[in-house]
C-alpha cells in the first residue's frame, strides 16, 4: 500500500476506494460505458480514441489505470489492441456502472445544482 496507515482500513473500504477511483475522470467513465456496450466483442483502441477528445497517450494512460485495477483486459490482435471488461467481473460491473450513470445523470446533478444555488 502507498500509505503507511492503509492497513488500518477494512477490506471493504479499500474496495470502495478502488471502485470510486474508476469514475474520477470523465474519460474513464466513457471508456467503461463503451466497453459495457460492446459486451464480449471488446473495443479496438482506435474506436476508443475516436470517441474521446483526448490525445492517444492520455487515453492509453486511462486504459493502463483500468488494467492495473483489473477492471479491463487487453489483447493484441494484429496491429491493434482490443480492450474488454474483465470477464470475471460479470454482471456486477454492469449493475454498478448503470446505477452510477443513472444517478449521476439525474438526482445527483439536480442536488448538486441546488446546493450551488444556495451558496
Amino acid at each position: 500500500m502507498a500509505f503507511s496507515g492503509a492497513s488500518k482500513f477494512s477490506e471493504s473500504e479499500h474496495y470502495f476506494s478502488t471502485l470510486s477511483s474508476l469514475f474520477t475522470h470523465p474519460a474513464r467513465s466513457r471508456i467503461l460505458r463503451k466497453l459495457i456496450e460492446a459486451g464480449n466483442k471488446g473495443v479496438p483502441f482506435s474506436q476508443i480514441t475516436e470517441d474521446l477528445p483526448l490525445h492517444r497517450n492520455t487515453i492509453s494512460k486511462h486504459l493502463e489505470f483500468l488494467r492495473k485495477k483489473k477492471i479491463i483486459v487487453s489483447q493484441n490482435s494484429g496491429r491493434t489492441t482490443i480492450h474488454y471488461l474483465h470477464p470475471q467481473l460479470g454482471d456486477s460491473i454492469y449493475n454498478i456502472t448503470d446505477m452510477l450513470f443513472n444517478i449521476s445523470n439525474f438526482e445527483l446533478m439536480e442536488t448538486l445544482n441546488d446546493l450551488s444555488i444556495e451558496e
